[in-house]
């Protein structure tokens, strides 16, 4: 459980636990596309890819894995009273070297 998988097990093990407390507890990882350490840091310790092999781990919690892209066009696609267009603005011309007029 090294590196990644560590700090994923960790995560995974509140949630659990708050599952107790709460209505609703999930796991979420928002990650790079091109994370192939994450994707592959489970199959060092003998389980399928990520985020597979992270569901497998705990069956009866939800875990959520996205990249940083589709959360990105989530955002800006449901911006519908332009709460989030200086959100929108700075990662677009942070990340995506884009300037967009909103």
């Amino acid at each position: 459980m090294s590196s990644s998988c560590y700090q994923l097990f960790r995560q995974q093990a509140l949630a659990k636990g708050l599952e107790k407390k709460y209505d609703i507890a999930v796991s979420a990882v928002a990650t790079d596309s091109r994370n192939e350490e994450l994707k592959n840091s489970s199959v060092r310790n003998g389980m399928k890819p990520f985020p597979e092999g992270w569901r497998e781990l705990f069956p009866n919690l939800k875990l959520y894995w996205f990249t940083h892209n589709e959360w990105f066009n989530f955002v800006k696609q449901n911006n519908l009273d332009g709460k989030w267009d200086e959100w929108i603005r700075y990662i677009e011309e942070r990340y995506f070297g884009l300037t967009i007029v909103l």
